[in-house]
């Protein structure tokens, strides 16, 4: 298979996945993981479809040069704090053509295999070139494409020496409050912050806002996210981290369905947003690239903020944002 004919199987994949009904296995996806609610898996499946848009497929491999005959087995290493947060790597490797040894996450074993199968029902030749496994032992893979914790990406480094290597540590997302967002703006900013229930890379878990900023509206344009609550684990981290804060008697401002801490620190507790003060643009600039290689995205309204996101759009990345902002196709094709 060509590369052009990966290209076009990817399109009637993609078209596939976006008529078909998968509700039927909604049971099976949340048993494997609670967290995995059905707003969590259809706007997994949705940033599926987005991926797989048939324009958008021709613009983005149009801007690669295809090797051919390379026999390389390539190993995939999926994260599962989301419902197929490895789909694009995986898209990836379709694309480029090369043999893959998939490890999952235990947190996600469900939904990738269903979205495979479709993938081989329009090509069974593809079958020959993928492989799940439970482990990927040394030797038997050419490189690899590995996202996870801190602790295991440092860990992956260590088992895989000597061979091409992509390895994505936990990163989380901010976004720049200005002071005058309106309504629509600031429910948006609500959704990069509370969908999949704050636990993606992409989800904003600081917002630098200015100084004396009341939050009072945003709470209010975001009372639709108190349904979080009736998820009993997230619930649970909510109770938990308000009952920490108060026996500490630290100060933060409740939602009533999350809580806003102020912290200097980046990455904040589930059901917690962090938040800071900046003085100017310079000011926060400065405090952002300090913020280094944690970061992921920015959002802000619009994009006013330089190199960031329009809020509601962090959960709606296309095939050419790639993660960590490096370029996981043009690592493939030169292996």
């Amino acid at each position: 298979m060509d590369w052009n004919h990966r290209i076009e199987t990817l399109k009637l994949w993609g078209t596939a996945i976006c008529h078909k009904d998968w509700s039927s296995f909604y049971d099976d996806i949340q048993k494997s993981n609670p967290w995995f609610t059905v707003q969590s898996i259809e706007l997994a499946l949705s940033g599926v479809c987005r991926y797989l848009n048939s324009s958008k497929l021709d613009r983005w491999s149009g801007s690669y040069h295809p090797n051919t005959g390379n026999t390389s087995t390539v190993g995939l290493i999926m994260a599962g704090n989301i419902p197929l947060v490895g789909i694009h790597d995986f898209i990836c490797v379709v694309a480029a053509g090369y043999r893959v040894k998939i490890k999952m996450s235990s947190q996600d074993q469900v939904l990738l295999p269903l979205l495979y199968q479709e993938l081989v029902n329009i090509e069974p030749r593809l079958e020959q070139f993928f492989a799940f496994t439970n482990n990927l032992p040394v030797g038997q893979i050419d490189a690899i494409v590995a996202t996870g914790s801190d602790n295991t990406s440092r860990y992956i480094k260590y088992y895989y020496p000597g061979i091409p290597q992509i390895i994505r540590s936990n990163r989380t997302s901010l976004a720049v409050i200005k002071g005058d967002e309106n309504s629509d703006q600031l429910s948006e900013l609500g959704t990069d912050i509370f969908s999949y229930f704050g636990k993606g890379c992409r989800n904003v878990s600081k917002v630098w806002v200015p100084p004396r900023y009341d939050f009072t509206k945003f709470i209010s344009e975001n009372l639709r996210f108190s349904e979080l609550l009736k998820h009993p684990r997230y619930g649970s981290n909510y109770n938990y981290q308000r009952a920490l804060y108060r026996t500490q008697g630290k100060e933060y401002i409740d939602t009533g369905y999350s809580l806003f801490y102020r912290s200097q620190e980046v990455v904040s507790p589930l059901s917690v947003v962090f938040y800071d003060f900046y003085n100017n643009l310079d000011h926060l600039k400065t405090m952002i690239s300090l913020e280094g290689e944690k970061i992921q995205c920015i959002s802000s309204a619009e994009g006013w903020f330089g190199q960031s996101y329009p809020f509601g759009s962090l959960q709606k990345p296309d095939l050419w944002d790639y993660a960590d902002n490096i370029d996981t196709m043009d690592f493939l094709l030169k292996l």
